[in-house]
């Protein structure tokens, strides 16, 4: 097959996406992936007066406790757009729609460091190497999208113990994975939009 994606019929294409993916147990998928990177979205999900931003507090391994943005790994046959939709609605209860007038598409950022899934920020000390890591068995690369809510009810979804809305300027103390740094490569985004 030739031609860009927009030749191919649209009920073939449906049909694809609609395909289910493989669920693997937790000990299955490490033993799979344990050495395959993995493709995860996330999303920063400000107020509408863009001063603060919505994060969650892991209850599960390896960051349990800390605090991050919702999001997760991308599905088979999911567009990472939808995959930062699945995962915001998952872990906060609430929908959002990716804001497409900043940036290039909504898109934050894309971080690819090996070393993304094996650090956390703390205040005062900056990034620390997560005595956790040994438990973190692939490394990432996240794309990050800015969304904003368009329905539902904020509420803790199944890993994670809290769900609140920070200002920029007043973060929480700790925060896991690269998070800290997309928070500030978002709050610069939205700055020189408004």
């Amino acid at each position: 097959m030739t031609g860009r994606l927009e030749d191919f019929n649209p009920l073939e294409l449906a049909h694809l996406r609609q395909r289910k993916p493989i669920w693997l147990t937790d000990d299955e998928y490490r033993s799979t992936f344990s050495q395959v990177p993995r493709l995860c979205a996330d999303g920063v999900v400000v107020t509408d007066d863009d001063k603060r931003v919505l994060l969650i507090q892991r209850s599960i391994p390896p960051t349990i406790g800390k605090w991050c943005l919702p999001g997760g790994k991308k599905d088979l046959n999911e567009k990472l757009e939808d995959t930062v939709k699945r995962k915001v609605y998952d872990e906060t209860g609430i929908y959002v729609d990716v804001d497409r007038t900043v940036g290039l598409r909504g898109l934050v950022g894309v971080y690819d460091d090996p070393l993304i899934d094996r650090v956390y920020w703390q205040r005062g000390r900056g990034y620390q190497i997560d005595p956790d890591w040994e438990n973190t068995f692939t490394d990432s690369t996240g794309v990050t999208y800015l969304v904003r809510q368009v329905g539902g009810t904020l509420r803790a979804g199944k890993d994670t113990g809290d769900v609140s809305f920070f200002y920029f300027e007043n973060l929480p103390g700790v925060i896991a994975s690269h998070h800290f740094d997309v928070l500030q490569d978002a709050y610069k985004l939205l700055r020189r939009v408004s």
